[in-house]
Order: structure tokens, then sequence, then C-alpha cells
């Protein structure tokens, strides 16, 4: 039977714009590719972040480091040394 747009499921949705998306990726380095060899080759090249970048602090820098305090650790009596 025949589902209408409204209907249909998330992850169905998912897919079908996670694949949109991948065709796109593709049809943009197939154009890249069939651009000037030379360009492609000595060009510059730029290590730029396409997106703003935000960074991630932690609420506690250091709530990860633990210390367990055991005291004196005294060595094993025994005639070999």
């Amino acid at each position: 039977h025949m589902r209408s747009s409204s209907s249909r499921h998330q992850g169905e949705m998912a897919i079908e714009e996670t694949w949109l998306l991948l065709v796109a990726i593709l049809k943009d380095c197939i154009e890249y590719a069939k651009g000037c060899q030379d360009c492609q080759r000595h060009g510059l090249v730029h290590h730029v972040p396409v997106g703003r970048m935000n960074p991630i602090m932690k609420a506690w820098p250091y709530k990860g480091w633990a210390m367990d305090v055991i005291g004196q650790i005294h060595p094993k009596l025994s005639k070999c040394q």
C-alpha cells in the first residue's frame, strides 16, 4: 500500500538524507577530479576547517585524576635479598 510522506519512519528519512548527502559529496569529488591537473598538483592546499570550531571544556578539568594514600610500604621479611 502507498504511504504518505507524513507517515514515513524517521529512520527511513535519515537513511534517505544520508544517501542524498553521499551522492552530493561524490558528485563534488568527481567535479574536483575533472579539474585542472596542474592546479591539483601544485596549487595551494587549504588546511582550514570548513565550519566554526567550538571548544569543548570539561566542567572539572582534574576530575579524572585520582590518588590513593596508603602509607609506608614495608618490605617483605625474608632471608633472600
